[in-house]
């Protein structure tokens, strides 16, 4: 597939710049900050690409638009943190809108100033990037892009996963009763994301992370994932972090040997 590679090369280029400008005379808290989201977007366009390129039903210009929206997927946690040094989204504080009015204001055009003929799935794209339910109303391009830059993002929660840096915010629940809650063994028993209602501890956490491997919209997502081993990678991790020096895992092993082997099986079919 032969892509508008001028096109979303110059855009990342531009979205580097961005970053960096945020960068620039920050501090070394709001610096590194910047960085973990600069690099968090290089990382699901990678995705996204590897995506799109292995898929079997995706145009040239639909791959082409996948991959703006990729790269311009976040552009609202910048000015997030600058506001309020948090990237915790809330109802006054919500990124993915954020980022959606700043590229409607004018912001597109700093990034793809070649043409205009995108501006409006990207910045729905943008828009509902982080949704759990995407809107009813959009049409078949639509659908496709926003679930493949949303599949790219979750991808990059997985590899957050199984670094020591991340672990402790991402798993940052009491560790609790040893066997994973009720209400979200029965969520994923039914192949259904798990509610963040019903999370309780670490082990739920993961159940919730690994539930998310089960809502790819695309089988090339789904390929995506068992080529790049996250499953195991985020499993033996978990259960690396939770050992104690005498070699006992605190929460029910089978239980995590379970969660390991249906959420492989889910993929496989």
């Amino acid at each position: 597939m032969t892509l508008d590679q001028s096109l979303i090369q110059k855009a990342l280029e531009r979205f580097i710049k961005f970053a960096e400008s945020y960068m620039k005379g920050a501090n070394s808290e709001n610096r590194e900050a910047y960085r973990l989201k600069k690099d968090h977007t290089v990382r699901v366009f990678e995705a996204a690409k590897t995506i799109v390129e292995q898929s079997k039903n995706i145009d040239i210009e639909t791959g082409t638009i996948i991959l703006l929206a990729a790269i311009l997927h976040d552009v609202g946690r910048f000015e997030q943190w600058k506001l309020t040094k948090s990237y915790r989204d809330t109802a006054g504080s919500n990124h993915p809108e954020i980022g959606a009015r700043m590229l409607e204001n004018g912001g597109i055009e700093h990034f793809i100033p070649k043409t205009r003929k995108y501006d409006k799935i990207i910045i729905m794209t943008v828009r509902w990037h982080g949704a759990l339910n995407l809107p009813e109303n959009l049409n078949e391009r639509e659908l496709l892009v926003c679930q493949i830059v949303r599949d790219s993002d979750r991808m990059d929660i997985f590899y957050q996963s199984t670094i020591k840096r991340d672990f402790p915010i991402l798993y940052s629940q009491k560790l609790g009763n040893k066997n994973l809650s009720e209400g979200v063994k029965k969520s994923f028993e039914e192949d259904k994301s798990v509610q963040w209602a019903h999370v309780r501890t670490k082990f739920d956490m993961l159940a919730l992370r690994l539930a998310l491997c089960k809502q790819m919209s695309t089988q090339a997502s789904k390929e995506y994932i068992i080529k790049k081993d996250y499953v195991n990678s985020m499993v033996d991790f978990f259960k690396k972090m939770l050992t104690d020096g005498k070699g006992h895992f605190y929460y029910n092993v089978e239980e995590l040997e379970w969660l390991r082997n249906n959420t492989m099986e889910y993929l496989m079919r």
